[in-house]
């Protein structure tokens, strides 16, 4: 840089007022300077460098800092200088409340974190302890609560972190704005080399995180039994029961992901973890499992503490409550095993309903818990109702025909202590009759427009015959060329059935609009879909016998038509036995849904 460019932006800097006055911009000439590491543009403003700031309040220490990519004697010689010229650099901040080596631990400059460290226990010689006058610059926070250590561990400067705990390894290191400490960063990154290297150089450092978590929380979360082992050594017992803003502990965490492994080491530290509950719903962590299906975690929890498992929430569930609701029959089976649990299979939540009621409002089919012989299928609920009772109450029938089949076979049923009455059958029957006349009217459209197709491409087959017609002179003039063929009568006859069947089809939609009555408005529109499946079937086999009467003189050719061709009775097959079965079945259950329920409240 030539002197008389230096000399410019000395002036320039020199003509912006009084030099008591905080300066809010540099000359480029002096900004370059500072990134360079060049002192000579500095040397004659020594009592003013403190207020040479950018717009953002960063000192030529602050630019020089952040500019280096590489660390160099030249870098750490231009810092020295500039703090002989003025000290109080040293500590002064920017817009951030970040000092110079704020700045160095969050790039990761090892050398000049070093540096300004060492620098600050020769200058502060006043103070007679040197682990006071390396904690001046310690302890500093910027705006964050920040401290050097946390930028360096948040950016995994190892080398950085290990000089700072090295220097004062009693600093215990509290929690930023966001409520991280140090340690809660290296463990929520998954560092577990960091990890080790907080615990092992600090002697107490502190632990906490957001929403009330641990480090130990953190290391759980990334299934991580290293860290998980070394915090729970340092940490002892005590960090095991503590809890975030929901009541959750490490273990409530580690049984909801199935981090077995984890949740052996736990238990394995501390028993009495098994037994803290969380704030909102009372469930400990054998509850979590069980409603996760996590066999391996209810496993290990069960055999290190086998009589948490009498532990129920604040509804009264236990864990057979809620493993059904995992919906597991794996997960029931293997509680079952433990001979002590069975005593749980009849327990009552606060409503008064057993597992087996919980089977029936979920809708799961647990057979092993449902035909197992000390099962109470006679229970009843607050309401007196059975499980039985509970199933039939449902709306929603799909769902409920399996439950009820496999509740009967093994011996549930109905209570009667609390007979649904006809009024609420007729109300939840409209409702449901409504709900699927919706859905059919929303269908509707769509079946009219298949059936339409269907009979324009059929009639227009109807006339525009294989083969073509007879032209020539005398009686068979006119008529069809093929009609004596067994393969064009197939052709005429299907094609005929398939007009007519979807002819009627579209004829029984239009005629749906007429009828109020809502059990035929389903039969009809079942039927209409039924004669929309045949009309296709009858359409593709007039379409092979129409193709064979064609191309008989060329059996290769007709034969693989025709095959291909068959490929779509495979899919029409399956639908049509589909829907046929459950056409009958749902005939057979809605009359039977019907009866029985007034049949039995006229006796």
């Amino acid at each position: 840089m030539s002197s008389s460019t230096i000399e410019n932006a000395i002036a320039e800097e020199a003509s912006l007022g009084d030099p008591t006055e905080i300066i809010t911009g540099l000359a480029p000439a002096l900004y370059n300077a500072a990134v360079k590491g060049e002192i000579e543009p500095f040397k004659d403003k020594a009592e003013q460098l403190h207020l040479l700031l950018t717009p953002t309040k960063n000192t030529v220490l602050h630019i020089h800092i952040m500019s280096f990519t590489r660390e160099s004697n030249g870098s750490l010689s231009f810092v020295e200088n500039i703090l002989k010229l003025n000290s109080p650099l040293l500590r002064q901040v920017n817009n951030n409340g970040d000092a110079p080596l704020h700045i160095a631990a969050r790039l990761g400059h090892f050398n000049m974190a070093r540096f300004l460290i060492q620098y600050a226990k020769s200058f502060y010689v006043e103070i007679e302890s040197e682990v006071e006058r390396t904690r001046i610059l310690l302890e500093m926070t910027n705006d964050g609560k920040e401290t050097a250590l946390h930028e360096a561990v948040r950016y995994d400067h190892v080398y950085v972190v290990n000089f700072l705990l090295c220097e004062d390894g009693d600093f215990p290191y509290s929690s930023n704005a966001a409520g991280e400490t140090p340690l809660y960063l290296a463990a929520e990154r998954g560092n577990a080399f960091l990890v080790s290297h907080i615990l092992e150089l600090c002697t107490s450092p502190a632990h906490g995180g957001p929403n009330g978590r641990t480090a130990l929380h953190a290391a759980v979360l990334h299934n991580n039994e290293e860290m998980t082992q070394k915090i729970l050594d340092k940490k002892g017992a005590l960090v095991t029961k503590e809890a975030d803003n929901q009541g959750w502990t490490a273990l409530h965490y580690a049984a909801y992901f199935g981090y077995h492994g984890i949740v052996k080491m736990l238990l394995q530290f501390d028993t009495s973890v098994a037994y803290v509950a969380d704030k909102q719903s009372k469930r400990t962590a054998l509850h979590i499992a069980a409603g996760r299906g996590h066999i391996d975690t209810i496993k290990e929890i069960i055999n290190l503490c086998p009589d948490c498992s009498e532990l129920v929430d604040n509804r009264g569930w236990n864990i057979f409550h809620y493993a059904i609701e995992s919906n597991s029959e794996r997960v029931v089976s293997v509680m079952l095993e433990f001979p002590w649990l069975r005593n749980l299979l009849n327990h009552k939540d606060k409503e008064g309903n057993t597992p087996l009621h919980r089977i029936a409002s979920s809708h799961s089919i647990i057979y092993c818990l449902i035909d197992n012989n000390r099962v109470d299928k006679m229970a009843f609920n607050n309401e007196n109702l059975s499980a039985l009772d509970l199933v039939l109450k449902s709306e929603e029938k799909i769902a409920k025909r399996e439950v009820v089949k496999h509740l009967e076979k093994y011996g549930a049923k109905r209570g009667f202590r609390s007979i649904i009455f006809k009024e609420d059958c007729e109300e939840a029957r409209e409702k449901e009759y409504k709900s699927l006349i919706t859905e059919i009217e929303k269908s509707q459209e769509s079946h009219v427009i298949v059936a339409a197709l269907v009979a324009t491409v059929t009639f227009a087959a109807g006339f525009t015959m294989p083969g073509g017609y007879n032209g020539t002179e005398g009686p068979e003039n006119g008529n069809a060329i093929l009609a004596r063929k067994t393969a064009f009568q197939a052709f005429m006859i299907t094609n005929t059935v398939a007009m007519v069947l979807s002819i009627s089809a579209v004829f029984i939609h239009l005629s749906l609009a007429l009828h109020k009555d809502k059990t035929m408005f389903l039969v009809y529109f079942g039927l209409a879909y039924l004669l929309i499946l045949f009309a296709m079937g009858s359409m593709v086999i007039a379409f092979i016998t129409g193709t064979y009467a064609v191309l008989e003189h060329s059996p290769g050719l007709a034969i693989t038509s025709c095959i291909i061709a068959c490929f779509f009775f495979l899919l029409y097959y399956r639908e049509l036995k589909y829907r046929i079965g459950s056409t009958i079945k749902e005939y057979v259950q809605q009359n039977v849904d019907k009866v029985v329920p007034a049949w039995i409240l006229t006796r």
